[in-house]
């Protein structure tokens, strides 16, 4: 096993193992009289976050517009980003994988949870309402790439070029666009970048992370250049438009 893989698999059981301690820690505390009073946090800030998601939806709609727009110039220099990869694929590939990591949903979907449920605990209500806020942009903007990936895009990795098309199939092969990595990780990151950083640091380090995860996307060779585009612009839309 290559080095990048062992510590790609590392770095995910160190963070599984962190994330099932803190979850195990907060409910392990005793709330006694309190426990209503959580539920009722509970219930208010999913009834906020969604009131407000009706009220936002069309951001969504527009970053989703904006994503095919600007995905038709950039799929000019898609097969020749691809070549390029292609031409340093067995150095890169490895360093790609842990790159995407960070745009996974064993990644992300636990992060954002944590996050809320430390805001809970800790009685930090920026930090419990910017991470509840992360994981409804995630949903939606989930839902959102997950129907647009019907299109049938081909994957670089099968694909003779850029353009290859075979709409409404299950098949990983023909789900090429958007991203999904890219679309998770913009809309996790660039929320807690926005509504939970507290420092300009802080919020430089999260609103990199989606173009690394991007970044990773093309050096394994799943997505094409604008597949990465499109993700991204759909998964800050909520933050963004």
């Amino acid at each position: 096993m290559k080095a990048w893989s062992r510590v790609g698999i590392f770095f995910r059981f160190l963070f599984l193992s962190l994330i099932f301690w803190l979850i195990s820690y907060s409910f392990s505390l005793s709330f006694a009289d309190e426990k209503k009073s959580v539920l009722q946090i509970l219930t208010s800030d999913i009834s906020f976050e969604f009131q407000r998601k009706k009220e936002e939806f069309p951001k969504v709609i527009i970053g989703t517009t904006v994503a095919l727009t600007a995905a038709i110039p950039l799929s000019l220099v898609d097969q020749y980003l691809r070549n390029l990869v292609l031409s340093s694929y067995n150095k890169t590939k490895d360093v790609g994988e842990v790159m995407s990591f960070l745009g996974e949903g064993i990644f992300l979907v636990p992060f954002s949870f944590a996050g809320y449920i430390f805001g809970l605990v800790s009685g930090n209500e920026k930090v419990r309402l910017g991470f509840m806020r992360a994981i409804y942009n995630l949903a939606f903007t989930t839902f959102i790439v997950q129907s647009l990936k019907f299109s049938g895009r081909e994957r670089p990795a099968w694909a003779e070029h850029q353009y290859s098309f075979y709409p409404l199939r299950f098949e990983n092969r023909w789900r090429s666009f958007p991203s999904g990595h890219s679309q998770a990780s913009s809309s996790v990151y660039f929320t807690v970048a926005k509504d939970v950083c507290e420092s300009k640091l802080c919020s430089a380090v999260f609103y990199s992370l989606p173009f690394i995860v991007g970044a990773g996307r093309i050096l394994v060779n799943d997505h094409w250049l604008s597949d990465v585009a499109g993700g991204i612009i759909i998964g800050f839309s909520f933050e963004v438009f």
